[in-house]
């Protein structure tokens, strides 16, 4: 299907699979996502009596919803009127040409739950190297990072001993870059995994803090999201797509445009901390005739752009895992399921607790409530974060398995 942004295969129980329609549909504000076994894999399945079968995940534009239809169709044969699970926005504005193309009947669930059934079954019956990216590619990037971290925190501190700046910097051990390379290449799940956070970036960003039981309470979710970025990078840049965007970021700089902590001068007041970061900070004035953007590349516009939706989705993730004090984040949606978005979430995240707790002496605690609270000792990273492999199609294996769950319900 030319249509596809892309593919992923997941391998699930013969015995799941049985109890369902072998399809699900997850339409969002910006991509369809299809979690679908075919004919094909079932009756090889079938035939040699596997445990497991083979299912193919693939995702597309809204502009492409006929062609995926037509896809489909070559892959499965309903008998009208089976029952279809689905969610999505997309769904509900769509479910007359679906029902009608595939002869089915859709039923459509709320998103939140199809993602937090998604992920407890992800947690509890599939093992950690299926599921959860590793990050050994990028470990020498973050090993950079954290020591350029380390050199900003010996900066500060010295400026204080020196009484320069007026309020306590907080120096990190020795220990610390060792320690955080070690706890990203090694990522742990115990049986303390649950309560955790799932946060869904795609259309929108949503935080789901959820128990080992399957319920969950739901955070403010986030509406400036991936939709709203689409938008802005098509004003600006007149790009298409998601994959565009991200080529012009990866290949810009967005120390162009952005206003940095490491630009700041000394004399930086601590009731300014949490602004130690402006997007676009750097824009020239507008001059007479001209335009502010001229002789900026797109490249370093996209840059800033993702930056700024990186930093505020980093932001609004340590608020919610922090407020909830679970220990472990997973992260799903179609937004991070690059991996340039991942080593950029994961970037951010060190430099937010490395800066909060050089200017605090805490980790994941503003002043004020490291105030109310009292001392903490510095932890290591406060949380866990962990990217799911089938990040994009986490709502639509929930649906499936809420599907076979429902079936063995009297």
């Amino acid at each position: 299907m030319e249509h596809l942004v892309n593919t992923f295969h997941l391998s699930l129980p013969v015995d799941l699979v049985a109890k369902t329609s072998r399809l699900v549909i997850d339409i969002g504000g910006s991509l369809g996502k299809i979690l679908v076994c075919s004919d094909e894999a079932w009756s090889n399945a079938m035939a040699e009596k596997r445990r497991e079968v083979g299912c193919e995940c693939c995702t597309f534009p809204l502009g492409s919803i006929e062609e995926a239809g037509k896809h489909l169709q070559k892959l499965i044969k309903f008998t009208p009127g089976v029952v279809v699970y689905a969610t999505g926005i997309g769904c509900i504005e769509n479910q007359a040409y679906l029902e009608k193309i595939l002869k089915v009947r859709l039923k459509i669930l709320f998103e939140n739950r199809a993602a937090v059934c998604g992920l407890t079954y992800t947690l509890k019956e599939m093992s950690i190297g299926e599921y959860i990216h590793a990050h050994e590619d990028d470990i020498d990037t973050f090993r950079k990072h954290l020591e350029e971290l380390v050199k900003l925190n010996s900066k500060y501190v010295a400026l204080y001993e020196e009484g320069a700046i007026a309020w306590k910097c907080h120096r990190l051990d020795e220990a610390y870059v060792a320690d955080q390379i070690k706890m990203l290449q090694n990522p742990k799940l115990q049986a303390d995994r649950f309560p955790c956070i799932l946060a869904t970036c795609g259309s929108l960003h949503a935080y789901q803090l959820v128990q080992a039981d399957g319920s969950y309470s739901v955070h403010a979710p986030d509406f400036m999201g991936g939709k709203t970025l689409l938008g802005l990078a098509s004003l600006l840049l007149n790009t298409q797509d998601f994959a565009e965007i991200l080529r012009l970021a990866s290949e810009g700089d967005n120390n162009v445009l952005d206003q940095t902590l490491v630009a700041y001068s000394s004399s930086l007041d601590v009731s300014h901390l949490n602004s130690a970061f402006f997007p676009f900070g750097r824009v020239p004035e507008p001059k007479q005739g001209r335009n502010y953007l001229d002789g900026i590349s797109k490249n370093s516009i996209a840059a800033s752009l993702m930056n700024l939706f990186i930093v505020k989705f980093v932001d609004s993730l340590r608020a919610t895992s922090i407020s909830s004090g679970a220990k472990h984040v997973y992260l799903s949606g179609s937004f991070i399921h690059h991996r340039w978005i991942r080593r950029q979430v994961m970037l951010r995240l060190l430099l937010k607790d490395v800066t909060n707790y050089t200017f605090t002496g805490q980790v994941g605690l503003s002043r004020h409530r490291a105030m109310v609270l009292g001392n903490c000792p510095f932890q290591r990273l406060s949380f866990q974060t962990h990217f799911i492999r089938h990040a994009p199609y986490l709502c639509s294996l929930g649906l499936m398995v809420e599907q076979a769950a429902n079936q063995d319900k009297p």
